[in-house]
């Protein structure tokens, strides 16, 4: 996957990397010499995801950290700054569902569980948010002016509208939603 983009020894950070999209996204941007550091709330996961970016060519680290944890997220942003002193890409990738939050063929609304509900949702959209607030601080903080950087929310089309893609260049911020807004 040649482009014009040159993303060699960028630094990325995928919170969900050890699943399936996850752990496909830090696959291509491994092969694009990006370092990818790969966030799991289980350290095994994570650094079997490694292993297998390494055993292609590729970098990478393993992280452990719940995405619903501040604290946890700060830890990494701390050891991303002190051993690379920077961050250049992160995707949010983690996120899940559960089947009490879901309404099956025979169920009707009323079968559905508010606390699994309240799960999925706190899981897909505050976990998106928190790393997202804690990672773009590190863009915004750190001297890379002088390359486009690029700031990836996935999750539901409300939370990236808000969102959006931010590109810093020169010092100057823009913010650019994923719809091209």
């Amino acid at each position: 996957m040649n482009s014009i983009f040159n993303l060699e020894g960028k630094i990325a950070l995928i919170t969900g990397g050890a699943g399936v999209l996850g752990s496909n996204f830090a696959n291509v941007l491994a092969k694009q010499g990006v370092i990818v550091g790969i966030v799991s709330q289980s350290l095994e996961k994570a650094e079997s995801t490694v292993k297998a970016i390494e055993a292609n060519g590729g970098k990478g680290f393993a992280v452990q950290a719940n995405v619903l944890n501040k604290e946890e997220l700060e830890k990494i942003k701390d050891f991303i700054v002190e051993k690379y002193g920077r961050l250049d890409i992160l995707i949010n990738a983690a996120g899940g569902n559960m089947p009490g939050a879901t309404i099956q063929p025979d169920q009707a609304i009323y079968d559905m569980k508010s606390d699994d509900l309240q799960k999925v949702i706190d899981l897909n959209i505050i976990g998106t948010m928190l790393p997202s607030q804690v990672f773009l601080r590190t863009f915004c903080e750190t001297e890379i002016r002088k390359y486009y950087q690029h700031f990836f929310c996935f999750g539901t089309k409300a939370f990236n509208e808000s969102c959006g893609l931010f590109c810093f260049k020169s010092g100057n911020r823009q913010l650019y939603t994923m719809d091209g807004g």
